[in-house]
Order: structure tokens, then C-alpha cells, then sequence
């Protein structure tokens, strides 16, 4: 699966973070591959993520990312995957592809702002960014701000993008629809 990063804000990561920590659930175990440092625990732990459930593996280029993930797709201990990569080729992407068949381990591929868009083998790709007006939402209690998204299915291999969504794009012919997603700390979800 891919999340498009739409704008520089986190919201991206933490939409994958989200993601992440629903499939670990209270005792899997999810692997992040990135370049960079700047995963913040605290941060991921907010967004039901264990700190301790996950590994962060640290590489130089894209093509150790690949290698990386496409390493961890095999591994039965892992209940998903994400990566973070600038540069994408067809054929590392059909690798990771299946890779994530084979070992049946989800697999989310993190793309940065303004990434040029290419072919992918990936089953969804969403476009995420901070909803409108996020860091000035107060919770109904008044005393903390809500973490908000706009999310965009923009492909779905297994049926109509957008189908049963909330906002329907131009006559909803198939485009792609947008959701906003705002997520409650007290319950734990969105």
C-alpha cells in the first residue's frame, strides 16, 4: 500500500503510524525503514503505536530501503512493514509487491511531498495531508486538539475508489474521494 505525503507537514507519517499500530495490535511486531532520523516514541505511542513493538532500521539510500524491506517481508516474525523512499524503480517496487505475498506481511510504502507520481504494483495508494484548521480543534471536553487528516484513495486494485465515501469528487465516476479523519485519544480511534 502507498501513502502519498501531500503536503510537509507529519501527517503522513502519522497516518502510518496509525496504520502500523492497528495491524501490531497488542502483541505483533512492525519494522519502519527510512533514511532519516526523527521518529519520536512518545509520538508514535500517542497514535497507539508501542515503541517497544517496533524496530527502526536506518539506511544511506533508497536501494537499502528496498533491501531492507524486502528482507523484512520475508520475515514471519513481522506483522507489517513501513518504508520511506524518494525515488522509487518499477522493479523495486514489483519486488516489494511480492515480497508482501509471499510472506504475507503488510507493507506500506511512505512517499514524501511532491514525489513524482509512477506505476506501482501497490493495491491502494492514499494522499494524505493535515486537514484544514488541525492544530485548532478542540476535543468536545475543551482541554486537548485532535490530530485531523484529509485522506484520498486515489487507487484501489480491488474495487471503486471512493465508493461509500463522504465527499464525493465531480459526479462520483470512479474518481478518487476524500475522507476526514479525526482521531479521538479518549476512544482510541478515529
Amino acid at each position: 500500500h502507498e501513502i502519498d505525503a501531500a503536503d510537509t507537514s507529519a501527517a503522513a507519517a502519522g497516518f502510518c503510524a496509525l496504520v502500523l499500530a492497528r495491524l501490531a495490535e497488542d502483541d505483533g511486531v512492525v519494522a519502519w525503514c527510512r533514511r532519516k532520523r526523527g521518529l519520536h516514541g512518545p509520538g508514535l505511542a500517542a497514535f497507539g503505536l508501542d515503541p517497544a513493538r517496533l524496530i527502526v532500521v536506518r539506511a544511506r539510500h533508497d536501494t537499502d530501503v528496498f533491501w531492507a524491506m524486502e528482507e523484512g517481508l520475508r520475515n514471519a516474525a513481522l506483522v507489517a512493514m513501513a518504508g520511506e523512499i524518494n525515488k522509487p524503480t518499477p522493479t523495486a517496487l514489483r519486488r516489494l509487491q511480492l515480497a508482501a505475498e509471499n510472506g504475507g506481511v503488510t507493507a506500506l510504502l511512505l512517499r514524501p511531498p511532491h514525489a513524482a507520481p509512477s506505476a506501482s504494483p501497490a493495491i491502494t495508494r492514499w494522499r494524505v495531508s493535515a486537514a484544514a484548521n488541525a492544530a485548532a480543534v478542540p476535543n468536545e471536553r475543551n482541554d486537548s486538539v485532535q490530530t485531523r487528516w484529509r485522506v484520498e484513495l486515489q487507487k484501489c486494485k480491488s474495487g471503486a475508489c471512493g465508493l461509500g465515501a463522504l465527499e464525493p469528487a465531480a459526479g462520483n465516476l470512479g474518481l478518487p474521494i476524500t475522507w476526514h479523519l479525526e482521531w479521538r485519544d479518549e476512544a482510541g480511534g478515529f
